[in-house]
């Protein structure tokens, strides 16, 4: 039963482990909404938050392949690891932040919810 197990995540290893990096990035800004608003997040606000979920996910999945996150072992990681993964999380969150600041589309959704 092990034996088949191991081999099942072997095999699927990619989008297990997409599917888990998709839930702690919407877990994350989940909490950095909740940690905002002190618990109690306004509608209008969670508006936002599922509007431009899908957006964050994709831009952060993209941040992090030239960064080489998703090859090699984690079993062996260095500080050269530790430095890429700081530098995709922040270039997500440049990307981010532009898209959403001065994106052409992303203007008119949330126009009418940032007062």
């Amino acid at each position: 039963m092990t034996t088949r197990m191991i081999t099942f995540l072997r095999r699927f290893r990619w989008p297990i482990v997409l599917m888990i990096h998709l839930v702690l990035i919407g877990l994350a800004n989940y909490l950095a909404f909740w940690l905002r608003f002190d618990g109690n997040i306004p509608d209008w606000a969670f508006t936002i938050f599922v509007q431009t979920i899908p957006f964050l996910a994709i831009i952060r999945m993209l941040t992090f392949v030239p960064f080489r996150l998703y090859q090699g072992i984690w079993q062996y990681t260095s500080l050269w690891d530790l430095r890429n993964i700081v530098g995709a999380s922040i270039s997500g969150m440049v990307v981010f932040y532009v898209a959403i600041r001065w994106g052409p589309r992303w203007t008119a959704i949330l126009a009418p919810y940032t007062g």
